[in-house]
């Protein structure tokens, strides 16, 4: 039963999720990382630092370190400035941040 619950992690798609302004994420999803579910959930959030709630910011940070699909989530600079993230109560279910 270990073997196939490994072969079954191997087999899992992980994907880099990116919170960041409009041309950080272009650039990652021109590069390939774009990734949209069939719930229509997308592994970016697009942050204008004028017209973007806080609160948004920290739902989309909250629903991407959530999803066991994603690995990596990246933010950018100055949306990590505005956004005070709390690392502990993250590495408790990543183990990293």
């Amino acid at each position: 039963m270990a073997v196939s619950n490994t072969m079954a992690q191997r087999d899992k798609k992980f994907f880099i999720a990116v919170i960041g302004d409009e041309d950080n994420v272009t650039g990652f999803l021109l590069s390939g990382i774009g990734n949209i579910d069939s719930s229509k959930n997308a592994n970016f959030f697009v942050v204008d630092l004028k017209e973007t709630p806080i609160s948004s910011i920290e739902d989309a940070f909250k629903r991407f370190t959530r999803d066991s699909n994603m690995a990596v989530v990246l933010i950018n600079q100055n949306v990590s400035k505005e956004r005070k993230p709390r690392p502990q109560k993250v590495c408790g279910v990543m183990g990293v941040i």
